[in-house]
Protein backbone atom coordinates (compact mmCIF):
# COMPACT_ATOMS: atom_id res chain seq x y z
CA UNK A 1 0.00 0.00 0.00
CA UNK A 2 0.86 3.69 -0.62
CA UNK A 3 0.48 6.91 0.90
CA UNK A 4 0.69 10.76 -0.43
CA UNK A 5 4.48 11.83 0.63
CA UNK A 6 4.01 15.66 -0.21
CA UNK A 7 1.57 17.86 0.80
CA UNK A 8 2.39 20.13 -1.46
CA UNK A 9 0.48 18.11 -3.70
CA UNK A 10 -2.78 18.01 -1.72
CA UNK A 11 -5.63 20.43 -3.62
CA UNK A 12 -7.30 23.45 -2.14
CA UNK A 13 -11.28 23.43 -3.35
CA UNK A 14 -12.85 25.87 -2.25
CA UNK A 15 -16.42 25.46 -3.97
CA UNK A 16 -17.81 28.84 -2.40
CA UNK A 17 -19.86 29.58 -5.57
CA UNK A 18 -22.95 27.98 -7.24
CA UNK A 19 -24.94 28.87 -9.71
CA UNK A 20 -28.48 30.47 -9.66
CA UNK A 21 -29.87 32.49 -12.77
CA UNK A 22 -26.91 31.83 -15.49
CA UNK A 23 -24.53 33.38 -13.09
CA UNK A 24 -22.16 32.60 -10.24
CA UNK A 25 -22.92 33.57 -6.64
CA UNK A 26 -20.85 33.28 -3.61
CA UNK A 27 -21.84 31.95 -0.38
CA UNK A 28 -21.18 33.10 2.77
CA UNK A 29 -22.57 31.15 4.80
CA UNK A 30 -21.52 27.72 6.75
CA UNK A 31 -19.52 25.38 4.63
CA UNK A 32 -19.27 21.37 3.95
CA UNK A 33 -15.32 20.04 4.75
CA UNK A 34 -14.70 17.16 2.27
CA UNK A 35 -11.54 14.67 3.47
CA UNK A 36 -10.10 12.80 0.60
CA UNK A 37 -9.76 8.63 0.88
CA UNK A 38 -6.52 9.30 0.58
CA UNK A 39 -3.76 9.72 3.43
CA UNK A 40 -0.83 11.96 4.28
CA UNK A 41 1.85 9.85 5.83
CA UNK A 42 4.02 12.31 8.36
CA UNK A 43 7.90 12.26 8.69
CA UNK A 44 7.12 9.90 11.88
CA UNK A 45 5.21 7.35 9.60
CA UNK A 46 1.65 8.58 10.87
CA UNK A 47 -0.80 8.85 8.79
CA UNK A 48 -2.94 11.87 8.14
CA UNK A 49 -6.60 12.54 6.96
CA UNK A 50 -6.34 14.75 4.15
CA UNK A 51 -8.81 17.69 3.48
CA UNK A 52 -8.82 18.97 0.05
CA UNK A 53 -11.87 21.30 0.05
CA UNK A 54 -15.74 22.23 0.57
CA UNK A 55 -18.66 23.27 -0.56
CA UNK A 56 -21.54 25.50 0.71
CA UNK A 57 -24.87 24.70 2.79
CA UNK A 58 -26.91 26.41 1.71
CA UNK A 59 -30.11 26.98 3.81
CA UNK A 60 -33.78 26.94 2.23
CA UNK A 61 -33.87 30.34 1.62
CA UNK A 62 -30.99 29.93 -1.17
CA UNK A 63 -32.82 27.26 -2.48
CA UNK A 64 -36.13 29.03 -2.58
CA UNK A 65 -34.47 31.57 -4.74
CA UNK A 66 -32.91 29.25 -7.29
CA UNK A 67 -36.02 27.08 -7.75
CA UNK A 68 -37.81 30.60 -8.33
CA UNK A 69 -34.77 31.21 -10.94
CA UNK A 70 -35.77 27.92 -12.77
CA UNK A 71 -39.56 28.26 -12.67
CA UNK A 72 -38.76 32.17 -14.31
CA UNK A 73 -36.67 30.17 -17.10
CA UNK A 74 -38.99 28.11 -18.04
CA UNK A 75 -42.40 30.78 -17.31
CA UNK A 76 -44.77 27.52 -17.80
CA UNK A 77 -43.13 27.15 -21.52
CA UNK A 78 -43.23 30.35 -23.04
CA UNK A 79 -39.87 31.26 -21.62
CA UNK A 80 -36.57 31.84 -24.26
CA UNK A 81 -35.48 28.18 -23.91
CA UNK A 82 -38.12 25.98 -24.13
CA UNK A 83 -39.13 28.43 -26.76
CA UNK A 84 -36.00 28.04 -28.80
CA UNK A 85 -35.51 26.50 -32.11
CA UNK A 86 -32.48 23.12 -32.35
CA UNK A 87 -30.37 25.07 -34.12
CA UNK A 88 -30.66 28.18 -31.63
CA UNK A 89 -30.29 25.66 -28.57
CA UNK A 90 -26.90 23.72 -30.33
CA UNK A 91 -24.19 26.90 -29.76
CA UNK A 92 -24.98 27.00 -26.00
CA UNK A 93 -23.74 23.55 -25.24
CA UNK A 94 -20.63 24.09 -28.26
CA UNK A 95 -19.66 26.81 -25.91
CA UNK A 96 -20.17 24.73 -22.44
CA UNK A 97 -18.20 22.23 -24.13
CA UNK A 98 -15.09 24.77 -24.82
CA UNK A 99 -15.33 25.65 -21.10
CA UNK A 100 -15.31 22.34 -19.88
CA UNK A 101 -12.59 21.03 -21.52
CA UNK A 102 -10.63 24.50 -20.12
CA UNK A 103 -11.27 22.90 -16.95
CA UNK A 104 -10.16 19.34 -17.89
CA UNK A 105 -7.52 19.06 -15.57
CA UNK A 106 -8.82 20.74 -12.37
CA UNK A 107 -11.44 18.39 -12.64
CA UNK A 108 -9.20 15.62 -13.51
CA UNK A 109 -7.38 16.15 -9.85
CA UNK A 110 -11.30 16.85 -7.89
CA UNK A 111 -11.90 13.04 -9.19
CA UNK A 112 -8.70 11.68 -8.36
CA UNK A 113 -8.29 13.33 -4.89
CA UNK A 114 -12.39 13.15 -3.84
CA UNK A 115 -13.50 9.75 -4.74
CA UNK A 116 -9.78 8.23 -4.96
CA UNK A 117 -10.17 7.39 -9.03
CA UNK A 118 -6.73 6.75 -11.21
CA UNK A 119 -5.66 9.21 -13.50
CA UNK A 120 -6.48 6.74 -16.24
CA UNK A 121 -10.10 5.90 -15.05
CA UNK A 122 -10.54 10.05 -13.99
CA UNK A 123 -9.37 11.20 -17.13
CA UNK A 124 -11.93 8.97 -19.34
CA UNK A 125 -14.30 9.72 -17.03
CA UNK A 126 -14.16 13.86 -17.97
CA UNK A 127 -13.29 12.85 -22.00
CA UNK A 128 -16.27 10.37 -22.16
CA UNK A 129 -18.34 13.00 -20.64
CA UNK A 130 -17.27 15.00 -23.79
CA UNK A 131 -17.97 12.72 -26.00
CA UNK A 132 -21.00 11.97 -24.67
CA UNK A 133 -22.36 15.72 -24.92
CA UNK A 134 -21.18 15.68 -28.33
CA UNK A 135 -22.95 12.84 -29.05
CA UNK A 136 -26.06 13.95 -28.19
CA UNK A 137 -26.03 16.97 -29.88
CA UNK A 138 -25.28 14.78 -33.64
CA UNK A 139 -27.94 12.62 -32.75
CA UNK A 140 -30.42 15.51 -31.72
CA UNK A 141 -29.85 17.28 -35.33
CA UNK A 142 -30.89 13.63 -36.53
CA UNK A 143 -33.57 13.46 -34.44
CA UNK A 144 -34.51 17.10 -35.78
CA UNK A 145 -33.81 16.07 -39.47
CA UNK A 146 -36.36 13.09 -39.10
CA UNK A 147 -39.32 14.76 -37.76
CA UNK A 148 -38.99 17.75 -40.92
CA UNK A 149 -41.90 16.30 -42.83
CA UNK A 150 -45.37 16.81 -42.42
CA UNK A 151 -47.38 13.97 -42.27
CA UNK A 152 -50.71 13.72 -44.39
CA UNK A 153 -53.10 11.32 -42.68
CA UNK A 154 -56.47 11.16 -44.57
CA UNK A 155 -58.35 14.18 -43.79
CA UNK A 156 -55.61 15.84 -41.22
CA UNK A 157 -52.07 16.92 -42.18
CA UNK A 158 -49.91 17.47 -38.89
CA UNK A 159 -46.17 17.73 -37.65
CA UNK A 160 -45.22 15.61 -34.97
CA UNK A 161 -41.93 16.66 -32.75
CA UNK A 162 -40.51 16.61 -29.60
CA UNK A 163 -41.17 18.79 -27.04
CA UNK A 164 -40.15 19.81 -23.57
CA UNK A 165 -41.30 19.06 -19.96
CA UNK A 166 -40.22 21.45 -17.63
CA UNK A 167 -38.29 21.52 -14.93
CA UNK A 168 -36.01 18.74 -14.42
CA UNK A 169 -34.21 18.43 -11.17
CA UNK A 170 -30.98 16.31 -10.71
CA UNK A 171 -29.35 13.97 -8.25
CA UNK A 172 -26.33 11.58 -9.16
CA UNK A 173 -24.19 9.34 -7.34
CA UNK A 174 -20.42 9.75 -6.37
CA UNK A 175 -18.60 7.02 -8.04
CA UNK A 176 -19.23 8.66 -11.46
CA UNK A 177 -20.35 12.49 -10.05
CA UNK A 178 -19.71 14.32 -13.50
CA UNK A 179 -20.52 11.24 -16.29
CA UNK A 180 -23.29 9.89 -14.81
CA UNK A 181 -25.31 13.16 -13.86
CA UNK A 182 -24.60 14.77 -17.11
CA UNK A 183 -26.19 11.27 -18.57
CA UNK A 184 -29.67 13.06 -17.36
CA UNK A 185 -28.78 16.73 -17.48
CA UNK A 186 -27.53 17.28 -20.92
CA UNK A 187 -30.73 15.40 -22.64
CA UNK A 188 -32.93 17.07 -20.55
CA UNK A 189 -31.69 20.57 -21.55
CA UNK A 190 -30.99 19.76 -25.21
CA UNK A 191 -34.60 19.10 -25.38
CA UNK A 192 -35.52 22.37 -24.10
CA UNK A 193 -36.42 21.85 -20.20
CA UNK A 194 -34.25 23.74 -17.53
CA UNK A 195 -32.57 21.61 -14.40
CA UNK A 196 -31.43 22.22 -11.18
CA UNK A 197 -29.15 19.46 -10.02
CA UNK A 198 -27.46 18.76 -6.48
CA UNK A 199 -24.06 17.24 -6.69
CA UNK A 200 -23.58 13.93 -4.33
CA UNK A 201 -21.57 15.11 -0.87
CA UNK A 202 -18.97 12.45 -2.04
CA UNK A 203 -18.03 13.45 -5.52
CA UNK A 204 -19.02 17.34 -5.17
CA UNK A 205 -15.74 18.93 -5.80
CA UNK A 206 -15.53 18.50 -9.76
CA UNK A 207 -18.81 21.05 -9.34
CA UNK A 208 -16.49 23.69 -7.92
CA UNK A 209 -14.93 23.75 -12.10
CA UNK A 210 -18.38 22.70 -13.69
CA UNK A 211 -19.89 25.86 -12.05
CA UNK A 212 -17.20 27.83 -13.16
CA UNK A 213 -17.65 26.39 -17.37
CA UNK A 214 -21.54 27.15 -16.29
CA UNK A 215 -20.81 31.05 -15.51
CA UNK A 216 -22.78 32.79 -18.39
CA UNK A 217 -22.82 30.18 -20.81
CA UNK A 218 -26.43 29.45 -20.51
CA UNK A 219 -29.14 31.40 -20.32
CA UNK A 220 -30.43 32.56 -16.46
CA UNK A 221 -32.36 29.88 -15.03
CA UNK A 222 -31.55 26.97 -17.57
CA UNK A 223 -28.22 25.07 -15.79
CA UNK A 224 -28.31 25.54 -12.15
CA UNK A 225 -26.32 24.01 -8.92
CA UNK A 226 -27.28 23.58 -5.74
CA UNK A 227 -24.77 22.46 -2.90
CA UNK A 228 -26.12 21.51 0.49
CA UNK A 229 -27.43 19.04 2.67
CA UNK A 230 -30.29 16.76 0.98
CA UNK A 231 -32.59 17.03 4.03
CA UNK A 232 -32.21 20.95 3.53
CA UNK A 233 -32.83 21.51 0.30
CA UNK A 234 -34.31 18.67 -1.48
CA UNK A 235 -37.69 18.85 0.25
CA UNK A 236 -38.35 22.29 -0.53
CA UNK A 237 -37.44 21.81 -4.17
CA UNK A 238 -39.62 18.36 -4.22
CA UNK A 239 -42.72 19.77 -2.14
CA UNK A 240 -43.21 22.84 -4.68
CA UNK A 241 -44.62 20.84 -7.22
CA UNK A 242 -42.83 22.95 -9.74
CA UNK A 243 -40.74 19.85 -10.97
CA UNK A 244 -41.88 17.90 -13.79
CA UNK A 245 -39.21 15.22 -14.16
CA UNK A 246 -36.94 13.50 -11.29
CA UNK A 247 -33.88 12.70 -12.67
CA UNK A 248 -31.63 9.94 -10.17
CA UNK A 249 -29.03 7.96 -9.98
CA UNK A 250 -28.46 6.11 -6.39
CA UNK A 251 -30.09 3.98 -4.30
CA UNK A 252 -34.12 3.07 -4.80
CA UNK A 253 -35.25 3.62 -1.20
CA UNK A 254 -33.90 7.34 -1.48
CA UNK A 255 -35.66 8.02 -4.84
CA UNK A 256 -38.62 6.41 -3.69
CA UNK A 257 -38.09 8.61 -0.18
CA UNK A 258 -37.84 11.63 -2.37
CA UNK A 259 -40.41 11.00 -4.88
CA UNK A 260 -42.93 10.68 -2.22
CA UNK A 261 -42.51 14.27 -1.57
CA UNK A 262 -43.61 15.37 -4.66
CA UNK A 263 -47.33 16.49 -3.80
CA UNK A 264 -48.70 15.76 -7.46
CA UNK A 265 -47.13 12.18 -8.46
CA UNK A 266 -49.65 12.03 -11.57
CA UNK A 267 -47.39 15.62 -13.16
CA UNK A 268 -43.93 13.71 -12.18
CA UNK A 269 -41.88 11.98 -14.71
CA UNK A 270 -39.36 9.42 -12.62
CA UNK A 271 -36.29 8.27 -14.71
CA UNK A 272 -33.65 6.85 -12.48
CA UNK A 273 -31.07 4.78 -12.35
CA UNK A 274 -31.34 2.16 -9.10
CA UNK A 275 -29.46 -0.85 -7.37
CA UNK A 276 -28.40 -3.59 -9.62
CA UNK A 277 -27.09 -7.34 -8.57
CA UNK A 278 -26.13 -8.57 -11.72
CA UNK A 279 -25.19 -12.07 -11.74
CA UNK A 280 -22.51 -13.89 -13.84
CA UNK A 281 -23.58 -17.55 -14.75
CA UNK A 282 -20.37 -19.59 -15.42
CA UNK A 283 -21.04 -22.71 -17.82
CA UNK A 284 -19.65 -25.59 -17.36
CA UNK A 285 -17.97 -25.20 -20.58
CA UNK A 286 -16.97 -21.72 -20.33
CA UNK A 287 -13.27 -20.66 -21.35
CA UNK A 288 -11.51 -20.09 -17.63
CA UNK A 289 -9.08 -17.76 -19.05
CA UNK A 290 -11.44 -15.61 -20.56
CA UNK A 291 -14.12 -15.52 -17.91
CA UNK A 292 -11.45 -14.94 -15.43
CA UNK A 293 -10.27 -11.91 -16.73
CA UNK A 294 -13.85 -11.00 -17.98
CA UNK A 295 -15.19 -11.44 -14.20
CA UNK A 296 -11.84 -9.73 -12.45
CA UNK A 297 -12.75 -7.20 -14.58
CA UNK A 298 -16.06 -6.96 -14.24
CA UNK A 299 -16.16 -7.24 -10.35
CA UNK A 300 -13.28 -5.08 -9.47
CA UNK A 301 -13.19 -2.31 -11.75
CA UNK A 302 -12.84 0.54 -9.76
CA UNK A 303 -12.61 -1.51 -6.61
CA UNK A 304 -16.51 -2.83 -7.37
CA UNK A 305 -17.74 0.73 -7.29
CA UNK A 306 -20.14 0.88 -10.38
CA UNK A 307 -24.23 -0.04 -10.74
CA UNK A 308 -23.00 -2.19 -13.87
CA UNK A 309 -20.12 -4.38 -11.48
CA UNK A 310 -20.82 -8.40 -11.47
CA UNK A 311 -21.97 -8.50 -8.07
CA UNK A 312 -22.97 -12.67 -7.74
CA UNK A 313 -20.92 -15.09 -9.19
CA UNK A 314 -22.84 -18.33 -9.70
CA UNK A 315 -19.76 -21.04 -10.69
CA UNK A 316 -20.76 -24.65 -11.76
CA UNK A 317 -19.02 -27.19 -9.76
CA UNK A 318 -17.18 -28.89 -13.06
CA UNK A 319 -14.92 -25.48 -13.16
CA UNK A 320 -15.10 -24.74 -9.59
CA UNK A 321 -11.55 -25.73 -8.67
CA UNK A 322 -9.78 -24.89 -11.72
CA UNK A 323 -11.70 -20.89 -11.76
CA UNK A 324 -11.45 -20.31 -7.90
CA UNK A 325 -7.63 -21.13 -8.48
CA UNK A 326 -6.88 -18.91 -11.46
CA UNK A 327 -9.96 -16.09 -10.26
CA UNK A 328 -7.79 -15.52 -6.48
CA UNK A 329 -4.97 -15.17 -8.19
CA UNK A 330 -5.29 -13.26 -10.14
CA UNK A 331 -7.20 -11.30 -7.89
CA UNK A 332 -4.17 -11.01 -5.32
CA UNK A 333 -1.92 -9.86 -8.22
CA UNK A 334 -3.85 -6.80 -8.49
CA UNK A 335 -1.70 -3.86 -7.81
CA UNK A 336 -3.00 -1.22 -4.64
CA UNK A 337 -1.69 2.15 -4.32
CA UNK A 338 -2.93 5.80 -4.83
CA UNK A 339 -4.54 6.61 -7.36
CA UNK A 340 -2.31 9.04 -8.92
CA UNK A 341 0.16 5.52 -9.87
CA UNK A 342 -2.88 4.12 -11.63
CA UNK A 343 -3.63 1.28 -9.40
CA UNK A 344 -5.96 -1.36 -9.71
CA UNK A 345 -6.80 -0.89 -6.22
CA UNK A 346 -7.17 1.85 -4.71
CA UNK A 347 -8.52 3.55 -1.09
CA UNK A 348 -12.21 3.47 -0.08
CA UNK A 349 -14.24 6.47 1.00
CA UNK A 350 -14.02 6.06 4.89
CA UNK A 351 -17.74 6.22 5.03
CA UNK A 352 -18.06 3.05 3.19
CA UNK A 353 -15.76 0.82 5.41
CA UNK A 354 -17.83 0.07 7.96
CA UNK A 355 -20.85 -1.75 5.61
CA UNK A 356 -17.98 -3.55 4.04
CA UNK A 357 -16.64 -4.80 7.35
CA UNK A 358 -20.48 -5.70 8.10
CA UNK A 359 -21.36 -7.89 5.03
CA UNK A 360 -17.95 -9.63 5.18
CA UNK A 361 -18.44 -10.11 9.18
CA UNK A 362 -22.01 -11.43 8.20
CA UNK A 363 -20.41 -14.07 5.56
CA UNK A 364 -17.66 -15.27 7.53
CA UNK A 365 -20.58 -15.88 10.63
CA UNK A 366 -22.64 -18.33 8.35
CA UNK A 367 -20.05 -20.67 6.71
CA UNK A 368 -18.58 -18.35 3.88
CA UNK A 369 -14.33 -18.00 3.94
CA UNK A 370 -12.39 -15.79 2.59
CA UNK A 371 -10.11 -17.64 -0.59
CA UNK A 372 -7.57 -15.42 -1.49
CA UNK A 373 -5.51 -13.98 0.19
CA UNK A 374 -5.49 -10.23 0.47
CA UNK A 375 -3.23 -7.43 2.06
CA UNK A 376 -3.91 -6.40 5.45
CA UNK A 377 -6.71 -3.80 5.07
CA UNK A 378 -5.11 -0.55 6.46
CA UNK A 379 -7.07 2.71 7.28
CA UNK A 380 -9.08 3.64 3.36
CA UNK A 381 -7.62 0.22 2.02
CA UNK A 382 -9.72 -2.44 1.86
CA UNK A 383 -8.16 -5.47 -0.42
CA UNK A 384 -10.59 -7.59 -2.31
CA UNK A 385 -11.76 -10.24 -0.91
CA UNK A 386 -13.22 -13.49 -2.42
CA UNK A 387 -16.22 -15.24 -0.28
CA UNK A 388 -16.92 -18.99 -1.00
CA UNK A 389 -18.94 -20.65 -0.60
CA UNK A 390 -22.03 -18.44 -0.32
CA UNK A 391 -25.34 -19.20 0.34
CA UNK A 392 -28.93 -17.61 0.57
CA UNK A 393 -29.13 -16.69 4.18
CA UNK A 394 -25.63 -14.49 3.59
CA UNK A 395 -26.54 -10.46 3.27
CA UNK A 396 -23.76 -10.55 0.63
CA UNK A 397 -26.07 -12.61 -1.13
CA UNK A 398 -28.98 -10.02 -2.02
CA UNK A 399 -27.67 -7.06 -0.95
CA UNK A 400 -25.25 -4.20 -3.24
CA UNK A 401 -22.30 -4.47 -1.84
CA UNK A 402 -20.95 -1.53 -4.31
CA UNK A 403 -17.28 -2.58 -3.19
CA UNK A 404 -14.56 -5.02 -3.35
CA UNK A 405 -16.13 -7.77 -2.03
CA UNK A 406 -16.48 -11.16 -4.86
CA UNK A 407 -19.46 -13.88 -3.45
CA UNK A 408 -19.16 -16.81 -5.43
CA UNK A 409 -22.24 -19.32 -5.24
CA UNK A 410 -21.78 -23.61 -6.47
CA UNK A 411 -24.21 -24.84 -8.27
CA UNK A 412 -24.97 -27.89 -10.43
CA UNK A 413 -28.73 -27.33 -11.41
CA UNK A 414 -28.68 -24.47 -14.41
CA UNK A 415 -32.22 -23.89 -12.31
CA UNK A 416 -30.71 -22.46 -9.01
CA UNK A 417 -29.44 -19.42 -10.62
CA UNK A 418 -32.30 -18.76 -12.52
CA UNK A 419 -34.58 -19.09 -9.53
CA UNK A 420 -32.20 -16.62 -7.89
CA UNK A 421 -33.03 -14.11 -10.83
CA UNK A 422 -36.78 -14.96 -10.43
CA UNK A 423 -36.75 -13.96 -7.20
CA UNK A 424 -34.72 -10.88 -7.29
CA UNK A 425 -35.58 -7.13 -6.27
CA UNK A 426 -33.15 -6.16 -9.11
CA UNK A 427 -32.87 -6.72 -12.66
CA UNK A 428 -30.36 -4.43 -14.80
CA UNK A 429 -27.85 -7.00 -16.39
CA UNK A 430 -26.31 -10.75 -16.15
CA UNK A 431 -23.83 -12.05 -18.18
CA UNK A 432 -23.36 -15.43 -19.25
CA UNK A 433 -20.04 -17.58 -19.55
CA UNK A 434 -20.04 -20.47 -21.82
CA UNK A 435 -19.81 -22.04 -25.28
CA UNK A 436 -22.70 -24.21 -26.43
CA UNK A 437 -25.56 -22.45 -28.31
CA UNK A 438 -28.46 -23.86 -27.47
CA UNK A 439 -27.83 -23.68 -23.66
CA UNK A 440 -27.48 -20.12 -24.09
CA UNK A 441 -30.12 -19.35 -26.49
CA UNK A 442 -31.99 -21.09 -23.49
CA UNK A 443 -30.91 -18.46 -21.13
CA UNK A 444 -30.99 -16.18 -23.32
CA UNK A 445 -34.46 -16.01 -24.90
CA UNK A 446 -35.62 -16.20 -21.18
CA UNK A 447 -33.55 -13.23 -19.56
CA UNK A 448 -34.35 -10.70 -21.59
CA UNK A 449 -37.56 -10.40 -19.74
CA UNK A 450 -36.07 -10.46 -16.79
CA UNK A 451 -32.87 -7.70 -16.95
CA UNK A 452 -32.09 -4.87 -19.45
CA UNK A 453 -29.22 -6.41 -20.94
CA UNK A 454 -27.84 -10.43 -21.67
CA UNK A 455 -23.80 -9.94 -21.53
CA UNK A 456 -22.30 -13.15 -23.57
CA UNK A 457 -18.74 -14.22 -22.22
CA UNK A 458 -18.03 -10.36 -21.06
CA UNK A 459 -18.71 -8.69 -18.33
CA UNK A 460 -21.36 -6.20 -17.70
CA UNK A 461 -21.17 -2.52 -18.65
CA UNK A 462 -23.09 0.25 -19.38
CA UNK A 463 -21.20 1.33 -22.94
CA UNK A 464 -21.27 1.85 -25.56
CA UNK A 465 -23.58 5.18 -24.53
CA UNK A 466 -25.34 4.44 -27.96
CA UNK A 467 -26.99 1.68 -26.76
CA UNK A 468 -29.77 1.43 -24.78
CA UNK A 469 -28.98 1.69 -20.70
CA UNK A 470 -32.17 0.53 -18.80
CA UNK A 471 -33.25 -1.79 -16.05
CA UNK A 472 -36.04 -4.19 -14.69
CA UNK A 473 -37.71 -4.25 -11.14
CA UNK A 474 -36.25 -1.83 -8.52
CA UNK A 475 -32.71 -1.50 -11.32
CA UNK A 476 -34.35 1.33 -13.42
CA UNK A 477 -37.24 3.49 -14.15
CA UNK A 478 -36.68 4.80 -18.15
CA UNK A 479 -34.02 4.50 -20.39
CA UNK A 480 -30.53 6.21 -20.77
CA UNK A 481 -28.13 6.30 -24.06
CA UNK A 482 -27.42 8.73 -25.96
CA UNK A 483 -30.66 8.54 -28.43
CA UNK A 484 -33.53 7.01 -25.56
CA UNK A 485 -32.24 9.88 -23.10
CA UNK A 486 -33.34 12.67 -25.56
CA UNK A 487 -36.65 10.54 -26.03
CA UNK A 488 -36.85 9.94 -22.20
CA UNK A 489 -36.49 14.06 -21.04
CA UNK A 490 -39.18 15.44 -23.59
CA UNK A 491 -42.68 14.27 -25.12
CA UNK A 492 -44.19 13.55 -28.68
CA UNK A 493 -46.49 16.52 -29.44
CA UNK A 494 -48.55 17.09 -32.45
CA UNK A 495 -49.59 20.03 -34.35
CA UNK A 496 -52.69 19.30 -36.90
CA UNK A 497 -55.40 20.90 -39.03
CA UNK A 498 -58.01 19.87 -41.35
CA UNK A 499 -56.24 19.11 -45.16
CA UNK A 500 -58.03 21.74 -46.62
CA UNK A 501 -55.97 23.84 -49.19
CA UNK A 502 -56.54 27.43 -46.68
CA UNK A 503 -55.18 25.26 -43.97
CA UNK A 504 -52.41 23.76 -46.05
CA UNK A 505 -51.62 27.20 -46.92
CA UNK A 506 -51.70 27.89 -42.74
CA UNK A 507 -49.02 25.12 -42.32
CA UNK A 508 -46.87 26.50 -45.11
CA UNK A 509 -46.63 30.05 -43.68
CA UNK A 510 -46.52 28.84 -40.54
CA UNK A 511 -43.23 26.01 -41.26
CA UNK A 512 -41.77 27.18 -44.85
CA UNK A 513 -42.37 30.79 -44.25
CA UNK A 514 -40.50 30.49 -40.81
CA UNK A 515 -42.42 31.93 -38.34
CA UNK A 516 -43.26 29.00 -35.87
CA UNK A 517 -39.87 27.29 -34.13
CA UNK A 518 -42.01 24.51 -33.74
CA UNK A 519 -43.10 23.83 -37.52
CA UNK A 520 -40.38 25.28 -39.51
CA UNK A 521 -36.83 23.73 -41.01
CA UNK A 522 -33.91 24.56 -39.80
CA UNK A 523 -30.71 23.50 -41.60
CA UNK A 524 -28.77 21.66 -39.11
CA UNK A 525 -25.70 19.95 -40.80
Amino acid sequence: MKFIKDSSSIPVIDAREYIVGGKKVTWDGPMQEIFSPLRLEKDDGSLEIIKIGQFPLIDEDAARAILKSTVDAYERGKGEWPCMSVKERIPYFERFIMRLREQREHIIQALVWDIAKSTKDATSEFDRTIQYIEESIEELRKLEKSTEDVMHVGNVIAKVKRSPYGIVFCMGPYNYPMNETFATIIPAILMGNVVIVKPPKRGSMVYKYIVDALDGTFPPGVFSVLFGRGRTIVEPIMKSGEVSIFGFIGAHNTANHINAMHPKPNRLKRVYGLDAKNMAIILNDADIDETVQECLAGTLSYNGQRCTALKLLYLHKEKQEEFLRAFCQAVDCLPAGIPQEDPKITPLPDERLAFYQGLLQDALEKGAKVINEPALDVETYFYPKVLFPVTKDMRIFKEEQFGPLVPIVPFEDIEEPISVILDTEYGQQCSIFGKDPDTIAELVDFLVNLVGRVNLNTQCQRGPDILPFTGRKDSAVGTLSVKDALLTFSLQTVVSTKADEQNKDLFRELGDGRRSKYLRKDILF
